[in-house]
């Protein structure tokens, strides 16, 4: 994690590390050295156990916030391209509304359209893999990484209650997964859930999420290890991040030594969500899936 961490960041926590030390310190229980050791609590012991509050809590705040210096990439001396990667990597509308903001910036690194606060990569058709690709001028660079393509997709596929829904969109990267995953991973939002895919026979990467189709399009996801290849369950929508190899392209050329690194939404979504994570998508392109 050394790698990330910037010049300035170092020397900030640097000056700040007797301070670490001290507080750190400060929070060690005290107790009679002679004293014979004791037994630790049991689990149910200590969550019966009132948490302790006689010690100044700035001291534990001093720890948190040097640690936190140390262990988290300084992300303002990202790059542009690794700044908009990890955006995209929230699966929302924020990687649109992004695009809008700074326009004039990434214009000249793909082909733009817009909508009422948005802009996205065009493709001709979502629903021909031949054409729901656009290859870029210039690859983005993120973490030594060349994103060389856009990809953005829908189609069905058979549900527990008849057909499910699923679009997909995100970049065609030169690198197998486990190689993006490691490079990539520093530029992922809650990285720490990306992880290797269980239930299928290929080496591929996952972060997932899920709620109930019934849920508000604004609320919350339920954090959890969604298996790839299974269908999602009736009533429910998963949302994942993937890393996963391809051998193909744009216009449907084989490549080699190349993965997807894409946001997937599939299973029973209602119009509203889709609206909400995908404003890109209009009434009639929603409609006439």
């Amino acid at each position: 994690m050394m790698s990330f961490l910037s010049r300035r960041s170092l020397a900030v926590a640097l000056t700040a590390l007797p301070l670490l030390l001290a507080g750190c310190a400060a929070l060690m229980p005290r107790g009679n050295p002679g004293a014979p050791a004791r037994r630790p609590l049991a689990k149910r012991q200590f969550m019966n156990k009132p948490f302790p509050t006689r010690r100044p809590p700035f001291r534990m705040a001093a720890c948190v916030a040097v640690i936190s210096l140390l262990s988290t990439p300084d992300w303002a001396n990202a790059t542009p391209d690794e700044a908009l990667f990890r955006v995209f990597s929230s699966c929302d509308q924020s990687f649109f509304e992004k695009l809008h903001a700074e326009k004039p910036q990434w214009s000249g690194r793909m082909t733009l359209s817009t909508g009422k606060g948005i802009a996205y990569p065009a493709v001709e058709n979502r629903r021909y893999e031949r054409i729901n690709w656009q290859a870029l001028p210039r690859p983005l660079i993120v973490g030594g990484v060349k994103l060389v393509a856009y990809h953005d997709a829908k189609d069905e596929f058979p549900g527990p209650r008849g057909l499910s829904k699923r679009v997909f969109w995100g970049f065609l990267a030169e690198g197998e997964p486990a190689e993006l995953a490691e490079k990539l991973k520093p530029f992922v939002q809650d990285a720490e859930r990306l992880r290797p895919a269980t239930g299928v026979d290929w080496p591929a990467w996952i972060r997932g999420e899920f709620r109930l189709s019934t849920d508000l399009a604004d609320g919350q996801w339920e954090k959890a290890e969604i298996p790839l290849g299974e269908v999602p369950k009736a009533g429910t929508v998963e949302r994942i991040l993937l890393i996963e190899p391809t051998e193909t392209g744009p216009g449907l050329k084989l490549v080699s030594g190349m993965s997807t690194v894409e946001c997937s939404l599939q299973g029973d979504f209602a119009p509203a969500l889709l609206q909400r994570l995908r404003p890109d998508l209009d009434d009639a392109e929603i409609a006439d899936w």
